[in-house]
């Protein structure tokens, strides 16, 4: 098996000075005998964004002769903010990341959709052949706000494909109406775990005929949280309607306590919320083990794209307050000499 591989970077110091242009040089069958796979690292080494739409297509994927997209280190998404001095796809009325190919994988990246006359998207996934998977992992999609224009974060096109929509944030989409859309599901299976969706006419729309699986989402400041017609399961979501079951709300109705600083695009767990250990362990079934950050969810599994931490050998996943009050026992933490403290 052959890792090809593939440097992009906007500043010219690369293979290719677009996503575009290194998703179109390189198309080929990964299947042909060779069994290989392709990894496309972005990075901007002179803070320029990526102005070319990035559309795989031509490709021949399988399961083990997959595709990746995934930003260099020190180029990755952040939870504190969108970063204009990392890799970033920023375009206008068009597509950041299109892809027609499945067997693909989104890592850490940043997208920008900008609204003027047409729809931009942050990804979008249509007709995708053969039957198979995209994922997309710890990456940040900014809309530009406000009430311009119709802008869709993740849109769900083909039902030949599952898609794996985990640890991402998407803000600032706008509330301009329905067609402002944090992740537009049409057909196909979408699970969705662990995400941030925020500022949005509708967060998540799931259509008839598609299947929706959220869990661990923080669904917030939407005019309409979930728009649900297809089948679905919603379980240990935070949101500002409180859809689906064992769902939360934010402390004292404020989502400060839960993301402090949410209102200038960092979605860092607060301490003491409602979202700190207000999930469900490994959701994905062995899908993902660590948050946007990489570092290790702890049970309880907290919603949103930030574990809790392990501070000074005590876990916290509740108000030690709260703890006794339910009349319960302080637990040590297995393995780490601490106490869980709720």
């Amino acid at each position: 098996m052959a890792g090809l591989t593939s440097d992009i970077d906007t500043g010219g110091a690369g293979d290719y000075a677009t996503l575009g242009a290194a998703l179109s040089g390189q198309a080929q069958d990964l299947t042909d005998g060779g069994g290989d796979t392709w990894t496309g690292t972005t990075r901007s080494s002179d803070d320029s964004a990526d102005a070319s739409s990035a559309l795989a297509n031509g490709w021949t994927t399988g399961a083990t002769t997959w595709m990746k997209v995934i930003a260099a280190a020190g180029e990755e998404a952040l939870k504190s903010s969108y970063s204009t001095t990392r890799y970033r796809l920023e375009l206008t009325d068009d597509e950041c990341l299109y892809t027609l190919e499945s067997y693909i994988s989104y890592v850490g990246i940043q997208c920008k959709p900008t609204f003027s006359a047409g729809t931009p998207y942050g990804l979008r996934v249509h007709s995708s052949t053969p039957a198979g998977t995209v994922d997309m992992d710890s990456c940040r999609i900014e809309g530009s706000g406000g009430g311009s224009g119709p802008i869709i974060g993740v849109q769900l096109g083909s039902g030949d494909v599952t898609a794996n929509i985990y640890n991402n944030i998407l803000d600032n989409i706008g509330t301009f109406g329905v067609s402002n859309v944090g992740i537009s599901e049409g057909a196909g299976t979408a699970n969705v775990y662990n995400n941030i969706i925020r500022d949005c006419g509708r967060g998540v729309l799931n259509a008839s005929g598609a299947t929706l699986i959220a869990k661990n989402n923080a669904v917030f400041d939407c005019t309409d949280d979930f728009v649900l017609l297809g089948t679905n399961t919603l379980d240990f979501n935070a949101s500002d309607d409180g859809d689906g079951t064992n769902a939360k709300a934010p402390l004292g109705a404020d989502w400060a306590n839960e993301y402090a600083g949410y209102a200038s695009g960092n979605f860092t767990l607060t301490t003491g919320g409602n979202c700190e250990g207000g999930g469900i362990d490994d959701p994905g079934s062995g899908l993902y083990s660590t948050d946007m950050d990489g570092d290790a969810y702890i049970s309880t599994w907290s919603i949103g794209v930030d574990a809790k931490t392990v501070v000074g050998g005590e876990v916290f996943i509740e108000n030690l307050t709260d703890q006794i009050s339910k009349g319960m026992k302080p637990q040590t933490a297995a393995g780490m000499g601490g106490v869980l403290v709720e």
